[in-house]
């Protein structure tokens, strides 16, 4: 039997949420998973006297981190439901079990934030609510910290690729950007690289790099994938963003996502973000469709708010008033859902498959 002395033998295997084309195995070793959930878990202050209640799917890995692991490790409580999350039943397990701790994708934030009949129930053991899986509206996260004032709101960054938790607005979530997602854990060091590989300064657009103990051992049976997302010791996380003075981490989307039109890059997070704060709409995400003129243009999905008659042209103008030109949306594809390939990971391939078959428009 070979002993595992350095604890570099793999010790799970989790499948990515393949957003941008075919799921992986990543592969993490016990180093990795260890050393990233006791400096989260210091980091956010759990000792051991949570009531913990599980609102994400066991197999994802911030639900493994931020969760299991880091809770399970100190002896808390932690609570499961065998039923489909609603936001009522959560309410009621808060007020009755006393729960105290809880992570959230940003859907199931907005899920809480629109609850009309939360004042009904007593919530004040409820003191941390982690959120992470995709970006964070920053009015939706104001509108939560309005609603629920007594609760820290912490805006987190993680991947399956760097053992999970890479940034964290913590202790105190509000101490930061709302925009942000916190600053490197200790231990984790991070850099915004161009195109050239070249480490950008601050402020800059580019793509973030994760250099720690946590990084996984590879892709399985993807040697050359793992060459190439593996450099150096440092991480190509394939997401986009920019560092401020302070060492905060602003995420702007992700790399293959970019939309190119016209020689102009637009994120369409920005679109997505300007979509989500118009009161008719529920859910947004914007795609690149090819134009023979422009090489592509912005496609919009929208999910309408209920009770709630949605007009292109209304969301046109809208977005007229608020945007470059270039950046408006060509045209609004109203559904009553967006797919989904994980928890919170809206399927963009899938969109874009739609957007290209249903394209009308001349180029």
């Amino acid at each position: 039997i070979t002993i595992d002395s350095n604890n570099s033998d793999v010790a799970l295997m989790v499948h990515t949420s393949g957003t941008t084309g075919t799921r992986k195995i990543v592969m993490l070793t016990d180093t990795a998973l260890i050393e990233n959930m006791i400096t989260y878990r210091n980091l956010m202050g759990f000792r051991g006297r949570d009531v913990v209640y599980c609102a994400l799917p066991l197999h994802h890995i911030y639900c493994i981190c931020a969760q299991i692991l880091s809770h399970i490790s100190t002896g808390d409580t932690f609570i499961l439901s065998n039923s489909p999350f609603f936001i009522k039943d959560f309410l009621r397990i808060v007020e009755t079990q006393k729960v105290s701790v809880c992570a959230f994708v940003p859907y199931i934030a907005k899920l809480l934030s629109k609850y009309l009949k939360s004042k009904e129930y007593k919530l004040k053991s409820m003191k941390v609510i982690t959120i992470s899986g995709s970006k964070m509206p920053e009015d939706l996260y104001n509108k939560l910290k309005q609603q629920y004032s007594h609760i820290n709101f912490v805006n987190t960054y993680g991947m399956s690729e760097a053992g999970s938790r890479i940034c964290v607005a913590a202790p105190i979530g509000e101490d930061f950007p709302a925009a942000s997602v916190g600053r490197p854990i200790p231990g984790v060091s991070l850099r915004i690289t161009g195109a050239n590989g070249k480490t950008l300064p601050l402020n800059a657009i580019g793509e973030v790099e994760v250099k720690s103990s946590g990084i996984m051992k590879g892709y399985y049976n993807q040697p050359e994938l793992t060459g190439q997302t593996k450099r150096n010791g440092w991480l190509k996380t394939g997401d986009l963003g920019r560092l401020d003075e302070e060492g905060n981490l602003f995420l702007v989307g992700r790399k293959k996502d970019i939309i190119i039109c016209g020689g102009e890059n637009i994120y369409p997070v920005e679109i997505e973000q300007l979509l989500l704060e118009h009161h008719g709409v529920e859910e947004a995400s914007v795609v690149g469709v090819s134009n023979q003129r422009l090489q592509e243009m912005p496609y919009a999905f929208i999910v309408a708010s209920s009770n709630v008659s949605l007009k292109t042209h209304d969301l046109i103008g809208y977005c007229r008033k608020r945007l470059s030109s270039f950046k408006v949306p060509m045209h609004f594809h109203l559904l009553d859902k967006l797919p989904r390939s994980g928890p919170s990971k809206i399927d963009k391939n899938k969109l874009k498959q739609i957007a290209e078959s249903s394209m009308q428009v001349p180029s």
